[in-house]
């Protein structure tokens, strides 16, 4: 076959594979086509987590890199798979986020305080949260398990 009718096949099933898929599978328009996940930081990185424990209080700590930010609304603690009440967390700056539309997402720095006695008896808590590059990139939700019996 030649490169020519090779080409013009191709681009033909993508037009018609393209036209049954939902508009929900498709690229997001912030999605930056020219970018590599290879180009962004990782998500380590990106949103630097801490914790700090003390005999009534567990402290997590996120640092945001600049051109970054994490959504208020996607923390979450869970013991023993139930939820933990986030009664320390902060409001974020509101803004409007064209998949979740109006939302508060931290820019810099993050603290929730979380009294001990909301995850007594447990072993390990599941703290969940995402955030996303301002160059268009959303990293997947997150989870961190702390052991913490042994903070």
């Amino acid at each position: 076959m030649r490169l020519c009718s090779y080409i013009t096949l191709m681009v033909a099933f993508a037009v018609a594979f393209s036209s049954w898929l939902p508009a929900a599978e498709l690229v997001p328009a912030t999605t930056s086509l020219s970018r590599s996940d290879s180009d962004f930081l990782p998500v380590e990185e990106a949103f630097r987590f801490t914790t700090e424990m003390d005999d009534e209080t567990l402290r997590l700590y996120w640092t945001v890199t600049p051109g970054h930010y994490l959504y208020r609304h996607t923390f979450a603690v869970t013991a023993g798979g139930k939820p933990v009440e986030l009664v320390g967390l902060p409001h974020g700056t509101p803004t409007h986020d064209e998949y979740f539309g109006d939302v508060e997402v931290f820019r810099e720095s993050v603290v929730i305080e979380i009294s001990r006695r909301q995850f007594w008896g447990f072993e390990t808590i599941d703290v969940h949260f995402q955030g996303c590059a301002e160059a268009g990139f959303c990293y997947p939700p997150q989870k961190k398990q702390l052991n913490v019996t042994k903070m």
